[in-house]
């Protein structure tokens, strides 16, 4: 059955054309150098996923609120109160997780209709944005094969996933690459544009809080290492960094100070909280009401493979999706080992770079609030930036395993 009555049929494909127009107004003005033949690469893959992104919205008879916590329904929801009031949604600019809610607002003014599709085309077009203000960076590295990996990175299951719902990821994705091109740029270059890494990372903050955590991080070994800042420098940075934190979110004192008192108990509480999901030891850990260290690192250990990937004939497609694009990232540990092992002799960017992956993926693996398949979908943006990692030319992802595993032939 296909559920196209409330399809808004004309004003998608005038989204559409615009954006693709866009594109093609972009490769004739900033990306010239792209090759003729990744340009057509890139229309195809924005066609391509509008095609996708439509069977997905007709075949189902709600098309949005699959996600766990159903958080896309939230900003939704509250977008289309504010839509309908007239009013502009001024507390989503100061709120460490809902700036999402302006980002659906404004598609809603702009069609004059509330409708997920909107969003969904605008997804995609960022998508493939993504990847074309990386490609330099990627053609750098990959050379002729930097066409595979834009492939491969614009087809991973859960990309595709965050792509056709109302999800704040795939901005978060694209904002992470800018963030690594800006500081990749800075070694090629030796130019930064500090406005636009505030920027960055203010909606980094108001998108998800705790990315603003990382990037500053970052930031700050970048400043000590690379850029080389004099210590005074360093710390009246930090000062009014935290400084302009507590005056904006005030209330990330209590989220920290929850977290430090309260972690056992938010921990069970996330887990009951996402029973009917499939993953090990949870009858276990649902028939006691002794909670042993043991058995909750046990249980946490299972989201990483969660839902089973046993029962992948019996799951349905969103599932299977999470489950491919988990075994993907758990294959991808071993070159992570590898540039670990091979860290003294990285240069300082590729130290900045692998410090982000390691501080993102520790942020989410700690955190009690990801206790559910969605946290690969989280580590998705942490994951992405392994890419310009190399060593003595040869990439950490090492870019023939991959294109073999594909059965690309590789020069």
């Amino acid at each position: 059955m296909l559920y196209i009555e409330n399809f808004p049929g004309f004003k998608i494909l005038f989204e559409v054309l615009f954006y693709f127009i866009f594109i093609l107004i972009m490769f004739k003005y900033k990306y010239r150098n792209i090759d003729l033949y990744d340009k057509k690469i890139f229309l195809l893959i924005f066609l391509f996923k509008i095609i996708l992104g439509i069977l997905f919205y007709i075949t189902r008879e709600n098309a949005f609120g699959v996600n766990t916590g159903n958080d896309e329904l939230v900003y939704f929801n509250f977008a289309q109160e504010y839509f309908k009031l007239g009013e502009f949604p001024v507390f989503a600019l100061f709120d460490m997780n809902r700036s999402f809610i302006i980002y659906d607002w404004i598609h809603f003014v702009v069609f004059n209709e509330t409708n997920i599709m909107f969003i969904i085309v605008t997804n995609i077009f960022v998508s493939v944005l993504t990847w074309m203000i990386f490609y330099r960076e990627l053609r750098q590295l990959f050379k002729d094969n930097a066409k595979y990996m834009i492939i491969f990175l614009s087809f991973i299951p859960e990309v595709l996933f965050q792509n056709f719902q109302n999800m704040r990821d795939t901005l978060i994705l694209f904002f992470v690459i800018l963030f690594v091109k800006i500081l990749y740029n800075y070694i090629t270059y030796k130019k930064i544009n500090y406005f636009i890494v505030f920027i960055l990372l203010y909606f980094t903050a108001t998108l998800r809080f705790y990315n603003l955590l990382i990037e500053a991080a970052v930031l700050f070994l970048f400043a000590m290492f690379v850029i080389k800042f004099k210590r005074i420098q360093i710390l009246v940075s930090s000062l009014f960094f935290i400084f302009v934190i507590l005056i904006l979110y005030p209330g990330v004192i209590d989220t920290i100070f929850n977290l430090l008192t309260n972690f056992r108990e938010l921990v069970v509480y996330n887990i009951k909280a996402h029973s009917d999901y499939d993953f090990y030891l949870l009858p276990q850990f649902l028939a006691t009401d002794t909670y042993t260290n043991t058995l909750i690192f046990k249980v946490f250990l299972t989201f990483i493979v969660t839902p089973n990937p046993y029962k992948f004939l019996d799951l349905g497609i969103i599932e299977q999706m999470v489950i491919i694009s988990d075994l993907l990232f758990l294959s991808l540990l071993f070159f992570l080992a590898h540039a670990l092992y091979y860290f003294r002799q990285l240069d300082n960017i590729e130290k900045i770079m692998f410090l982000f992956i390691v501080l993102y993926t520790i942020i989410i693996l700690l955190s009690p609030y990801y206790f559910n398949h969605s946290m690969t979908i989280e580590m998705l943006g942490g994951k992405v930036v392994e890419v310009p990692f190399k060593y003595e030319n040869k990439f950490i992802i090492d870019k023939n395993a991959i294109l073999k595993a594909f059965n690309i032939k590789t020069k």
